[in-house]
């Protein structure tokens, strides 16, 4: 099967780091919402461990949605809700049956099928962008596009950690310490996403940036 003799070891060195990969929550949860590697007939995750990741990513969503602010009740929301189930009652009266799930429900209702429907999907290439696959969903499944963006935004390793770390060095010199903590936020933010700015120089309107600073 292998024509390279270094094939071999490279290929169960591989197949050894994934292992270790997948052990993490975070990292599952990515392979998950990844539909070039969980698609319909996908041996990535037994019936076991698509349980665990659907109900590690249902609780991130509701980690997420606990920290979305929430109006409070005033009296005039208080009155219309009043009114509606009044309305509502009087309704049912008339022609029988009962009124359907609150809007809660049916959102926890509506992400757990949706969430379970990814294991039914097509197989993508290799070449697929998976940012673009969650941002054309963001008004069919907006639940799952947040817990997305969410999920696909958490480094599987230390590696980023450790870049942002070796930048910050570069940058709070002992000639610059006094760096306002913004001024050197934007900074970082820069330096870390250069091929993210090199991209988006082109379309800025870098006059009108210096005379919104100036005026």
């Amino acid at each position: 099967m292998f024509s390279n003799p270094f094939a071999q070891k490279l290929t169960k060195a591989l197949t050894d780091r994934l292992i270790k990969l997948k052990m993490s929550q975070a990292f599952q949860m990515a392979l998950y919402m990844d539909p070039r590697l969980n698609y319909l007939n996908s041996k990535l995750f037994n019936d076991e461990e698509k349980l665990h990741v659907q109900a590690c990513i249902k609780d991130t969503w509701n980690r997420i949605r606990k920290l979305q602010p929430s109006s409070g009740p005033g009296i005039s929301t208080e009155k219309n809700a009043n009114v509606n189930s009044q309305f509502d009652d009087f309704v049912t009266e008339l022609y029988g049956g009962t009124l359907s799930k609150t809007d809660n429900e049916a959102t926890d209702s509506s992400f757990a099928q949706q969430l379970k429907a990814l294991d039914a999907e097509p197989r993508q290439d290799h070449t697929y962008d998976v940012f673009k696959h969650w941002l054309k969903r963001r008004e069919t499944h907006p639940e799952l596009f947040e817990v997305a963006m969410v999920v696909l935004a958490t480094p599987s390793n230390q590696v980023s950690v450790e870049r942002a770390f070796s930048a910050l060095a570069l940058i709070l010199t002992s000639h610059r310490v006094g760096l306002g903590p913004d001024a050197l936020e934007d900074i970082l933010i820069i330096k870390l996403n250069r091929d993210i700015f090199e991209k988006e120089t082109d379309s800025i309107d870098w006059d009108d940036i210096v005379n919104n600073i100036y005026s």
